[in-house]
């Protein structure tokens, strides 16, 4: 609260925060005029810090209080240890399209590398369909992958399914009945806080559209300090970044609630407009889940 003058603050998740329990790296979404919140929940494990991985929804009041809890049940074709993480959720197609990244921790601590998967959610945020997109190192499961895919960014573009795939060179595929038709590759602006790596699923405002970003830097030997930004980019092919902003809106801190071994982290996964203003969600350090409420023009003053 104390990195920026404008109006955020913490999700208070209640009793469904128990012992140990983390809900943290949030996307949010506006449905039937309700605003939901789908957020990673770590449950705690006695093997492996990161604790089980599930997604649940939240429906928020006016106040970005969660009031309602919805486990999203994505074990019909579950593997063992499998976790879900990392979500984002945009409407599609007259759906709700969650993406997010699977895996597998076993109890050796062998990890099975981060998976994209795709779920189509019906109006209670149960799944109808999974995908499993193929492209890059993404196969057609868990465990067909060539390498680790994370962070994919789907949005709808004048009713075709598109997907930023990379940040930085920004590359945006369009995608038709599961396959990638087209895809455009243009480069963006330097940042000088690491890596450009996607966040949260764009908004559109009229010939752009506005998108907040996530980077990381060295903080200690083995733990990264994280970054949040924003850039604009066509609402047109090739899609090229327009604008960005050229230092970090939030930067992750041990001022926020943190845990001993966890990195520092703001990590947006969501946006959504609201009264002129940018909701945007974010997970903090790992830990728990911040809102923040940015006005559309202050923003994009900023961009540059």
């Amino acid at each position: 609260k104390e990195q920026t003058p404008w109006k955020t603050g913490f999700f208070d998740f209640g009793k469904a925060q128990g012992p140990q329990t983390r809900f943290f790296n949030p996307a949010i979404i506006n449905k039937d005029g309700r605003n939901w919140l789908v957020a990673r929940k770590a449950d705690p494990i006695p093997y492996n810090i990161l604790g089980q991985n599930s997604l649940v929804a939240f429906r928020l009041d006016e106040n970005h209080k969660p009031e309602a809890f919805v486990p999203i049940d994505l074990g019909n074709r579950s593997y063992k240890d499998q976790h879900w993480e990392d979500p984002r959720i945009i409407h599609f197609g007259g759906q709700m399209l969650l993406s997010y990244c699977t895996f597998q921790i076993y109890k050796n601590n062998r990890y099975s590398g981060a998976h994209q998967q795709v779920a189509f959610l019906n109006s209670s945020f149960q799944p109808t369909s999974v995908w499993d997109p193929i492209f890059g190192d993404n196969g057609g499961s868990i465990l067909m992958n060539t390498g680790p895919e994370k962070n994919w960014i789907f949005f709808d573009h004048d009713g075709q399914l598109m997907m930023i795939y990379m940040t930085e060179p920004h590359h945006v595929l369009q995608w038709s009945d599961g396959n990638v038709v087209n895809q455009w590759k243009t480069e963006g602006f330097k940042w000088s806080h690491g890596q450009m790596r996607g966040g949260s699923n764009p908004i559109r405002l009229g010939d752009e559209y506005l998108c907040f970003f996530h980077s990381s830097t060295p903080w200690t030997e083995k733990k990264r300090r994280y970054h949040m930004g924003a850039y604009t980019f066509e609402a047109k092919p090739p899609f090229k970044i327009t604008r960005m902003t050229k230092k970090p809106i939030l930067s992750g801190s041990r001022e926020d609630p943190w845990q001993e071994g966890l990195p520092l982290v703001v990590f947006p996964c969501g946006a959504i407009l609201e009264r002129n203003n940018c909701v945007v969600s974010m997970g903090i350090n790992d830990y728990t889940s911040a809102w923040i409420e940015i006005p559309v023009k202050e923003i994009v003053s900023k961009l540059k």
